[in-house]
């Protein structure tokens, strides 16, 4: 997609390399730096696979359709939080 016409350029996730919670569940954070958590989880019930995907921000859920925006944190607060990218 070109900058320009109204439009912005749209950051993608880096998603990093999973971690599995459980039989049931499985993490991945965002390395770009957003702060944001792909959790998958997956459930048998009703006789069939139920299977869905929660997005996370520290202690919040973040309710959306589709894949939140990759948008990063500002500096200033990872400075605050004592978390220094590389």
């Amino acid at each position: 997609m070109r900058e320009g016409w109204g439009m912005s350029r749209v950051t993608k996730h880096r998603w990093g390399k999973k971690t599995v919670i459980s039989l049931h569940k499985a993490e991945r954070e965002c390395q770009n730096g957003c702060g944001i958590i792909k959790v998958s989880r997956y459930e048998f019930e009703g006789g069939r696979d139920k299977f869905w995907t929660e997005y996370w921000r520290d202690l919040d859920r973040i309710e959306c359709k589709g894949t939140p925006a990759c948008e990063p944190v500002a500096r200033t607060k990872l400075y605050e939080a004592r978390e220094y990218p590389l």
